[in-house]
């Protein structure tokens, strides 16, 4: 199976090093704004899937005021991906609940990717992940551009989602949680 897989996020969040570990690639990575003002594509094989991964301009919303935010915002509305990841910063979260928000009005197979979480692990904070997934209806995985940690576990549930397995899972468990 092809799996067509967006990265979307706020700018400096690490949508290109998350990438970059999803493929094995070494993009450019900056912190500065206007760094990914295009579409980077790539694909790396997992567990007999096609992953075709596109990494989209860094935005804060879909309202397409500047060029790389149309970027986005007309490639989600137009050539919808089978899933979009929703990159955000562990250490400061709520910065992206609005683009995801947003996502979430376009299509319902988002993954929350919470970036850095080797960072909030060292600051000895916790983020309830289960809270989170019951909150916004979608699966959330913690990742560490910088180590790898949880890559494995994200390309497994990108390919569950494409599958439509994870997803109808979740959300008994939250309209149960609601009775």
């Amino acid at each position: 199976m092809v799996v067509t897989v967006a990265l979307v996020g706020n700018p400096n969040v690490g949508k290109t090093s998350i990438f970059n570990r999803l493929v094995g690639a070494r993009q450019y990575v900056a912190n500065w704004p206007g760094v990914t003002v295009s579409k980077i594509e790539g694909a790396t094989e997992w567990k007999g899937n096609t992953l075709h991964f596109i990494d989209l301009p860094g935005t804060y919303s879909l309202s397409s005021k500047s060029i790389d935010e149309k970027i986005t915002r007309d490639f989600l509305f137009f050539s919808p991906p089978n899933v979009t990841l929703l990159i955000a910063d562990s250490l400061n979260p709520e910065q992206s609940f609005y683009l995801l928000i947003e996502t979430l009005e376009i299509t319902k197979s988002v993954i929350l990717v919470m970036n850095s979480y080797d960072e909030v692990k060292r600051q000895k904070t916790k983020i309830d992940k289960y809270e989170l997934q019951k909150h916004f209806g979608v699966p959330v995985v913690f990742t560490s551009a910088k180590t790898g940690e949880g890559i494995s576990e994200l390309k497994d549930m990108i390919v569950d989602i494409a599958k439509g397995k994870k997803l109808k899972m979740l959300f008994l468990i939250i309209k149960n949680m609601k009775r």
